[in-house]
């Protein structure tokens, strides 16, 4: 098991929680949530070994929790790592040919799952716009979800007949990229000097961009509509109204698809996750689409109410 335990080792630490994934079911269960240092132990490796005999496919995540559940609120604040996963033919030999992965997991054959250490730690939105940029510029697998999974080397694939052993075809543990020279979809903030704190919130993401670094230009930003709404009976700030005004506007600029605009609620809608909670991703979903349809309506620009 050293591949295993390399992927362990390199890129997670003992306490960190992770969800394993056992596709299809095992024992009644698809996942299930554990430490790194669990997951080291016999026992875990005999009942992996156990669930892979028995046709399950292993995964694991690519980043860690706070918390058991497998959603991308649950996800930790900050990340190292980049991940990318080439299926279509011919596209990782494309990326390979500008980029030193830290890590490869050859999946099954011209198949690969890539792994990009990074210098420092990003947002886990920032480093979603950074998959986003490399996905779109090399043809990878563009799903997004910061809750993903991936296939863990020294276990078969067993969506194929021949049943491919996944391994490590290739780790470079000195090889690291600083997140400020990746392609990306936002514009990255650079940690403040010392004593000071990272401001985020003027980060804003951007669409189809080239491999420099840009920002959008908006006309209204978020106080314009949150003034713009009245106050609650309680007279508490009424960000729901708000959210949904700035998410229609945001859609009638030709900048921003669906997910940019999930991105930059999240960031910019004050305590939205500690308004939302475990239901800030659904919340999010559904605002979006209720601005959608809005604006299939009332096909125009949206101009905010002054």
């Amino acid at each position: 098991m050293k591949d295993y335990n390399t992927i362990l080792d390199y890129f997670y630490n003992d306490n960190d929680l992770v969800c394993i994934a056992t596709i299809p079911d095992f024992m009644g269960r698809k996942q299930r949530f554990a430490r790194i240092s669990d997951l080291k132990t016999e026992k875990w490796i005999r009942f992996l070994k156990a669930a892979n005999a028995n046709n399950s496919n292993i995964y694991l995540s690519v980043y860690t929790f706070r918390d058991k559940q497998r959603t991308e609120n649950a996800v930790v604040d900050t990340v190292d790592r980049i991940f990318l996963d080439f299926d279509a033919p011919g596209t990782y030999e494309q990326f390979r040919k500008d980029y030193e992965p830290t890590l490869v997991i050859n999946t099954s054959p011209n198949k690969y799952q890539c792994f990009l250490k990074l210098s420092e730690p990003v947002s886990k939105a920032e480093a979603k716009a950074i998959s986003k940029a490399l996905s779109k510029q090399y043809n990878a697998d563009h799903t997004f979800d910061l809750a993903r999974i991936f296939r863990l080397p020294d276990f078969r694939n067993v969506k194929y007949p021949e049943r491919p052993l996944a391994v490590i075809s290739e780790f470079n543990p000195q090889t690291t990229y600083s997140p400020y020279n990746l392609p990306c979809e936002r514009e990255l903030t650079k940690p403040a000097s010392a004593g000071e704190k990272r401001d985020d919130t003027n980060i804003i993401p951007t669409k189809n961009n080239s491999n420099l670094s840009l920002s959008v230009s908006r006309q209204y930003d978020y106080s314009h509509f949150l003034n713009s709404v009245p106050d609650k009976n309680n007279g508490e700030p009424d960000y729901s109204r708000a959210d949904f005004r700035y998410a229609v506007y945001l859609l009638s600029q030709s900048h921003f698809d669906s997910n940019d605009v999930k991105d930059i609620l999240q960031a910019e809608s004050p305590m939205i996750q500690k308004r939302k909670g475990s239901g800030l991703d659904n919340y999010l979903q559904k605002t979006v689409e209720r601005a959608k349809n809005y604006q299939q309506q009332n096909y125009k620009p949206y101009e905010p109410r002054r």
